[in-house]
């Protein structure tokens, strides 16, 4: 069964990508604490508001359809802040907390309390600016929500149902004219008492209270949620359309693979007309390059393409565009390193010119090779390579064919050249991989 959770797990990782800004999932309470997602939302211009405004809607409710009879809607708190708290909320969420005075309680008790002071840690500073119609009616912004919301309804913090997008249980609207700015989402499994103003965990069960039995059935409900974040009022989605789901600093990045797609292109096809009849090795390895350049653009663009429209995209498809342009740099890392003094003649044909004793007589050469040698070439006195030799102070020059000499095939080093960049390249993406995956489970898990 572990394994089969751990293999649904990977495959959702990989399908989903991490650019979705269209979030579905569901969570246990049990857990904690869950990290959504980080969005940077735009600069908000005064001639514009609506346009430029950024908007989080969604809903949240319990999994299955349970009914909501006892109004349970405080499992937990869906949580929007900026960098300025972030460190605070997630700090503490992860530290170990210690609490004093716990002799006479139980396990169960002092475990609940350690967990309730872990809650009015995470929340401290939020709690001066955070408005909450009970606890902090003079709270400046809007940055909390207790959810699930009612099945029937609105969040019970939505006094205003014109605010909410249609659809919609909730509705969080960013708002700054400065300048743009990264949000963060999360789930916390706290709730706040509303005859104390504290705040309380949800996370384990108070077993020995009676006024807070029914505690005990949150850790046994899950919550599900679906959530969008936009920049851009959602009823003005085709305003923009390649901006609207798109986090701020990932504007035009759809534009900017169109284009790059339409260059290869145009390239491939120019590179295949002049170089398709040349046998040269290099010719083969930089026509690969451009081939898996071009498929490895043309699968990330269909992916933000789509991405343009739903919000999630291609997970699978980016991901597997990504291990391909990662082999076309092998490939091409392969052609400079052939050209770079190794060896390995640009030419397929090839004729040995050596020096000819003064005994022998003059060999003519074909024109063709008169012509590849530069002005002023027999001037020059002595000159060298590795196909032949020249001595013009005799200049007596003979043409020795190719084929009395063994040549050497360049092929099976080139095989194994690009395999092993090729190896290494798809390694160290797939070790990259593993980690985010170990990471994503343990955080899944654990935290």
């Amino acid at each position: 069964m572990g394994i089969l959770r751990i293999s649904i797990l990977t495959i959702l990782l990989i399908t989903n990508g991490v650019n979705t800004l269209h979030l579905k999932g569901k969570w246990d309470p049990s857990n904690r604490y869950l990290f959504l997602t980080k969005f940077g939302f735009q600069r908000t211009q005064i001639d514009e508001l609506e346009a430029t405004r950024g908007y989080i809607y969604g809903t949240v409710n319990l999994e299955n359809g349970v009914s909501n009879t006892q109004n349970v809607t405080d499992i937990a708190t869906l949580v929007l802040v900026d960098g300025e708290f972030i460190m605070d909320l997630y700090g503490n969420a992860t530290k170990s907390i210690w609490t004093q005075n716990v002799t006479g309680m139980t396990y169960q008790e002092s475990q609940w309390l350690m967990e309730t002071e872990r809650c009015n840690k995470m929340f401290d500073k939020i709690n001066s600016l955070a408005w909450h119609k009970t606890c902090s009616p003079t709270g400046e912004m809007d940055l909390l929500r207790s959810v699930p919301c009612s099945s029937s309804g609105l969040c019970a913090e939505e006094d205003d149902p014109e605010s909410v997008v249609p659809n919609s249980q909730f509705t969080f609207v960013v708002q700054d004219l400065r300048q743009p700015r990264y949000w963060y989402l999360s789930l916390v499994a706290c709730k706040r008492n509303l005859t104390t103003c504290k705040w309380e965990t949800t996370a384990i069960p108070r077993y020995s209270n009676s006024s807070l039995s029914s505690s005990s059935t949150y850790s046994l409900l899950t919550v599900i949620y679906d959530i969008w974040l936009v920049n851009g009022e959602p009823k003005l989605q085709s305003f923009n359309q390649f901006e609207h789901h798109f986090s701020f600093e990932t504007h035009g990045i759809a534009h900017m693979f169109f284009i790059f797609l339409s260059l290869y292109i145009i390239l491939n096809i120019t590179a295949h007309i002049k170089l398709v009849n040349n046998c040269s090795l290099h010719v083969y390895l930089y026509l690969t390059h451009l081939w898996l350049a071009s498929l490895g653009t043309l699968l990330a663009a269909v992916h933000w393409g789509v991405f343009s429209f739903d919000g999630r995209g291609l997970g699978l498809i980016s991901e597997l565009g990504t291990v391909i342009t990662q082999w076309a740099d092998s490939v091409f890392l392969a052609v400079l390193l052939c050209t770079c003094q190794m060896g390995f003649s640009p030419q397929c044909p090839s004729i040995a010119f050596q020096s000819c004793d003064a005994s022998k007589a003059l060999c003519p050469l074909t024109s063709k090779v008169f012509s590849s040698l530069p002005t002023g070439f027999f001037h020059l006195g002595k000159f060298s390579h590795k196909l032949y030799s020249y001595d013009p102070i005799r200049e007596n020059i003979y043409a020795k064919p190719s084929t009395n000499q063994k040549s050497t095939s360049f092929w099976p080093y080139m095989i194994l050249l690009v395999t092993l960049l090729v190896g290494v390249k798809t390694l160290l993406y797939i070790w990259a991989m593993v980690s985010f995956f170990v990471f994503c489970y343990f955080r899944y898990y654990y935290l």
